[in-house]
């Protein structure tokens, strides 16, 4: 029989997420780190409130102003293998309300093929 716990812990996930280390706003910081192997590269990440740090396998360069439904408000910087994100993340109402009321809806056609709206 395998423990779930030890099984996990080789790719950085030992701990559940609660309501104050979970990955979406964590009260506690949340520090993970994986070693490489035959497959994968080693990985690191840093999550805490606002701040979302990782590593990455390439360098890339970027600066950015967001608001999505993903990040939230805020900022992005994409520096040589080092991803930050400084971002407040929708609540939960608010992103439902945001894609309830934003998103596009399809139009609905009659028998023959023409849509119900008039021009």
């Amino acid at each position: 029989m395998v423990n779930a716990n030890t099984e996990n812990v080789q790719y950085g996930w030992e701990r559940g997420n609660k309501w104050y280390n979970s990955d979406r706003f964590p009260i506690l910081p949340n520090i993970r780190v994986k070693k490489a192997d035959f497959h994968n590269t080693s990985s690191f990440s840093f999550r805490w409130i606002f701040i979302n740090m990782w590593i990455l396998d390439g360098p890339n360069f970027e600066v950015g102003i967001v608001a999505s439904s993903h990040w939230g408000i805020g900022f992005l910087f994409l520096l040589p293998y080092l991803r930050l994100a400084i971002t407040i993340p929708y609540p939960a109402k608010l992103e439902y309300w945001v894609s309830r009321n934003f998103n596009r809806k399809p139009q609905i056609l009659k028998n023959n093929g023409e849509s119900d709206l008039d021009y």
